[in-house]
């Protein structure tokens, strides 16, 4: 993949790569002035007691993970340009997540990154004598083992962030995620990388969702979305309403009704899907490369939701679509870990800006032709 630990696609000789290890640590009292991790404890409101870190780069790049909801990301800025939505709920302490029905919304923060599943995504359902809630239980599950390392690795000043997830019951599944989340001095991004494995001795379905919500100002009137996709189709009456402009984005509009589109996702020839979230009216153009493995997330789900404060795009490559784990095992989309398999997702998220933004989606929006 083209993402953020390529150092040739952001070498300046006067800042930046051009200075090496030694000549900058001549420049600064320690790393912390230029990049690492912040670690806090959230105190006030539904959030209280929420373990979190802030990750901040010298590129610009700033990431809110949370410990506490599965490692996975809230808020996120680029030389304090906000990219992502917010929900009114915002950070939620996982004893507040309502299992049942759709009660995963009223504890769904949105953020850069929302994780859907573990052994379950999409609408809720019962399967069997199984009941099961809206998008599963995975980001509500608080990280275990959580570790953070900033360190020199030759010339590269590295931060990474991992811990473990598990969703498990007696007489069930146990499933376990291992996650990190890496980026480094002057990188424009990061790299995530899961590993999932059935630690059970049964057979297991396994279903896992990157719920990616961007929002203003990146999503804004003229703003655009490109998919490297084989096939695309509405998920329902409202979404074929929108069909033909599921890729282009208004400003918000009154009484708008949530649009879901499903991509079959086309890979490169190194298996590699790609999205690209595209501003070219914020200052010199903006955008937001997601890159991924096709062969493992195979497909990818739009979510338009282009309301008044509901103003959010989301972009969620996965295993399966959102039409729940019955459908979409009748589609044969669900797969199925054997005991002690395991399976592993790479996901790759890079800022660009001006020339650079517009290339990156132009190639996207070539390859989804």
């Amino acid at each position: 993949m083209s993402g953020p630990f390529n150092e040739e696609t952001t070498r300046n000789p006067s800042y930046g790569p051009g200075v090496n290890a030694r000549e900058l640590l001549r420049r600064v009292g320690s790393m912390q002035q230029l990049a690492g991790v912040r670690e806090y404890v959230l105190s006030d409101g539904p959030g209280r007691g929420v373990r979190a870190m802030r990750v901040y780069n010298a590129a610009g790049l700033e990431l809110e993970i949370l410990a506490d909801r599965a490692l996975d990301i809230g808020r996120a800025a680029w030389k304090g340009i906000p990219l992502v939505w917010i929900s009114p709920a915002g950070t939620v302490h996982p004893a507040h997540y309502e299992p049942e029905g759709a009660g995963w919304l009223r504890v769904f923060g949105g953020g850069l990154l929302t994780t859907c599943g573990l052994t379950h995504y999409g609408r809720a359902e019962v399967d069997g004598d199984e009941v099961l809630g809206l998008h599963g239980r995975a980001s509500a599950l608080p990280a275990m083992r959580v570790q953070v390392d900033e360190a020199w690795v030759g010339e590269t000043f590295a931060i990474e962030v991992r811990g473990e997830i598990r969703e498990s019951t007696v007489f069930g599944p146990n499933v376990k995620l291992s996650r990190r989340i890496r980026t480094s001095l002057w990188q424009p991004g990061f790299i995530l990388d899961d590993q999932v494995v059935n630690e059970g001795f049964s057979p297991t379905e396994h279903m896992l969702l990157y719920h990616m919500n961007f929002g203003y100002p990146l999503l804004d009137e003229g703003t655009r979305l490109a998919v490297t996709r084989k096939a695309t189709r509405p998920r329902d009456g409202e979404a074929e309403k929108g069909l033909g402009q599921e890729l282009f984005m208004s400003g918000p509009v009154p009484g708008f009704q949530e649009q879901v589109f499903y991509h079959d996702v086309k890979a490169d020839e190194d298996g590699v899907g790609r999205a690209c979230v595209y501003n070219p009216n914020l200052g010199e153009g903006l955008a937001v490369l997601i890159e991924f493995d096709a062969e493992t997330m195979p497909r990818l789900v739009e979510w338009k939701m282009l309301g008044e404060g509901l103003y959010v795009l989301g972009v969620e490559p996965g295993t399966s679509f959102v039409d729940g784990r019955v459908a979409e095992r009748k589609a044969g989309r669900v797969p199925v870990l054997a005991p002690g398999e395991s399976r592993r997702y790479h996901l790759e998220v890079t800022v660009l800006t001006g020339a650079e933004a517009e290339a990156a989606f132009r190639r996207v929006e070539q390859e989804g032709a």
